[in-house]
């Protein structure tokens, strides 16, 4: 029976644990519904939409005219919001990134329920949800700026509080991937996280190759580095939290293609 348990803990254990960085790889939107006057309207049919790949989650929101959608993967997304003896309220260029949670209000106007009013404009950039400080490296950043190996933690040392440490050095002791300090923390007290997963080195430090890089930007959505008030669900560390999203398919074909070109002086 000891044995049992033990087995059972441990399967517990990697399950949760995998479900729980999961949850730090999607983003969330969330809001309330109301009418022209501000009274809340409950019982709305909320639709939220991918532009990008066509998903579609339907909730109805509660008696205090609120709704949240979680686990959402990252991307473009439109709210429509419908409810009888008002018209429907669509919400479009909503800009879902990792670990956000958008807040996108509705305000419906009486009328025909086929009756449809469209707005196109972004959810406040201000997160009033989470005291975490972080910072996003989004796609056009990848794109653009110029990187010498191809290596997204080299734009990580672009971000408010991160510095590098013996850049340099690589051998047993310090790892192969570059050291960074967050906030002044020490080099091996930060989590690295791609899609959810832990994947720090074996001396608990950045990760990298034997040549000192990791994944190729062009495998990489974004990423966010969390340097303060980060909550429970990234673990036991002191450092920096570094969440790495992958490239996902959509609805187009897409590629890149890219060129270095560097002299020897």
């Amino acid at each position: 029976m000891r044995v049992n348990r033990i087995s059972i803990i441990i399967v517990a254990f990697v399950l949760f644990h995998g479900v729980a960085f999961g949850q730090v790889t999607t983003g969330t939107i969330s809001g309330t519904v109301q009418d022209s006057t501000g009274a809340v309207v409950p019982g709305a049919n909320v639709v939220v939409r991918n532009v990008d790949t066509g998903l579609t989650r339907t909730v109805v929101n509660d008696e205090a005219g609120r709704y949240r959608v979680a686990q959402l993967p990252l991307g473009n997304y439109e709210v429509e919001v419908a409810h009888a003896g008002f018209q429907t309220e669509v919400r479009r260029g909503i800009q879902l990134t990792v670990g956000r949670e958008a807040v996108v209000n509705m305000a419906l106007s009486v009328g025909a329920v086929t009756e449809r009013v469209e707005v196109a404009a972004e959810a406040p950039l201000v997160d009033t949800t989470s005291a975490s400080v972080a910072y996003l490296v989004d796609d056009k950043k990848i794109r653009d700026l110029p990187l010498n190996g191809r290596n997204y933690t080299q734009l990580a040392l672009l971000q408010p509080g991160v510095s590098g440490v013996n850049l340099e050095r690589r051998d047993n002791t310090s790892g192969n991937g570059g050291t960074m300090s967050v906030s002044g923390s020490r080099v091996k007290s930060h989590l690295f996280l791609i899609d959810g997963q832990n994947v720090n080195d074996s001396s608990g430090g950045t990760p990298g190759s034997a040549v000192g890089t990791n994944l190729g930007v062009d495998a990489i959505r974004e990423f966010s580095v969390i340097t303060n008030n980060y909550s429970a669900e990234y673990g036991l560390v002191i450092g920096g939290i570094f969440n790495v999203v992958t490239q996902s398919g959509t609805n187009l074909f897409h590629g890149r293609l890219s060129s270095i070109c560097a002299t020897r002086s």
